[in-house]
């Protein structure tokens, strides 16, 4: 299994991950349409997965209060499903990271980064 870094989108990413996610359906992806406002988002954070510092995935989590985040558009190069990359818990970590004051439960994570004294 390769060795996976995932760290905040850049716009240099851009590229990479249009290119892995243009086909995610039969119409293309919407992707391309949200990546400006997604890297730019205040109250948000994109995410790529890296390999050998090449984009194989990414994911947009965004809080919508201090209490819930909103994880969409995850996606992941097609030789590289079935890896790992995309479970929500991947990008826990570099959420906290960016996002240390906050306690976001979903359906499908939980993520909580209140500091302690």
């Amino acid at each position: 299994m390769p060795q996976i870094e995932i760290r905040p989108a850049r716009s240099e990413d851009r590229e990479a991950v249009l290119a892995f996610s243009s086909h995610t359906w039969d119409w293309g992806d919407y992707i391309e349409y949200v990546w400006d406002e997604w890297l730019h988002d205040p109250q948000g954070m994109l995410f790529v997965a890296t390999s050998d510092g090449q984009p194989v995935g990414v994911a947009h989590i965004r809080m919508l209060n201090k209490t819930e985040a909103w994880l969409e558009g995850m996606r992941v190069a097609p030789a590289f499903r079935r890896q790992g990359i995309a479970p929500s818990q991947r990008i826990q970590l570099p959420f906290v990271s960016w996002n240390r004051n906050s306690c976001a439960r979903s359906p499908h994570t939980y993520l909580c980064t209140h500091r302690r004294s």
